[in-house]
């Protein structure tokens, strides 16, 4: 199989994702190693264009996956060139990633932002 586009890192690899289909249409799946997965979705015609749209869809996939999981966010236009390229970052980096998740799991991310009129 060819490239993915890489949505986040999660925990729970083995439980069934409740997230409908990613950029293009493409259908979500995982990628597991251990105990952490690679959610992404096939890559069929290349990069994607940072277009609005598929900016927006790309953080309602995430936003969805941290409702019924602990993820990391990847940024947006992540791409892994083959599925094993996906497990080798998994298996590379496993020990980070799992501290990470750790780390922010139960927790929620807030953002603020501040505007103002220079004088």
């Amino acid at each position: 199989m060819g490239a993915f586009y890489l949505y986040a890192i999660t925990d729970q690899p083995d439980r069934p994702l409740g997230v409908g289909a990613g950029l293009a249409g493409a259908p979500l799946q995982s990628i597991a190693y251990r105990g952490i997965a690679a959610v992404v979705s096939p890559l069929a015609d290349g990069p994607l264009p940072p277009t609005a749209e598929n900016v927006m869809l790309h953080e309602r996939v995430i936003e969805a996956l941290m409702a019924e999981r602990t993820a990391l966010p990847a940024r947006f236009g992540m791409v892994l060139k083959s599925q094993q390229a996906a497990l080798d970052e998994l298996a590379g980096r496993y020990d980070a990633y799992a501290a990470n998740l750790g780390r922010v799991r139960g927790r929620v991310e807030l953002g603020l932002r501040v505007l103002w009129r220079a004088e």
